[in-house]
């Protein structure tokens, strides 16, 4: 039994805070509120995409390696706690509102939010310390984002 359980957690990468790099963990945020309706869909991934580029001034091919890494993290993760960690560390509020923006647009690129992901929402801006009516000045600025495309 207790071999199992050995698996089970050596299985599973364990991701410490000071393992994860801030772009990293911004980074898989955003994939965490792509995925978090069940799937990341094209219009999710290619909102992830620009955002990413455009944020951290990265090429085509550095940004879907940034992605790649992202899902991985995501994906092996089971807590958001240590990205929102590295993040409220690393950025300041207004970064962190700009980050809370972002995510909103990628929860809203595919024309439906679900209430998964206003939990979501709700949680990381509690983690990241970000009043309620900045996240909500945040969604509404996505969604001009949004409709103005």
């Amino acid at each position: 039994m207790l071999h199992n359980l050995k698996k089970i957690f050596s299985d599973k990468k364990i991701i410490s805070n000071n393992e994860i790099n801030p772009k990293l963990a911004f980074s898989a945020l955003l994939i965490e509120a792509g995925m978090s309706d069940g799937s990341l869909d094209d219009d999710e991934k290619k909102t992830v995409h620009k955002l990413l580029s455009n944020f951290f001034e990265l090429s085509q091919n550095d940004t879907s390696k940034l992605i790649n890494e992202a899902i991985e993290i995501q994906g092996n993760s089971n807590q958001i706690i240590h990205l929102t960690r590295s993040i409220k560390e690393n950025f300041s509020e207004n970064q962190r509102i700009n980050i809370v923006q972002m995510m909103w647009e990628v929860i809203l690129s595919d024309g439906e939010e679900h209430m998964y992901e206003q939990n979501l929402m709700r949680r990381i801006a509690g983690l990241l310390y970000i009043s309620d009516k900045s996240s909500g000045i945040a969604r509404k600025t996505a969604l001009k984002e949004i409709s103005s495309k």
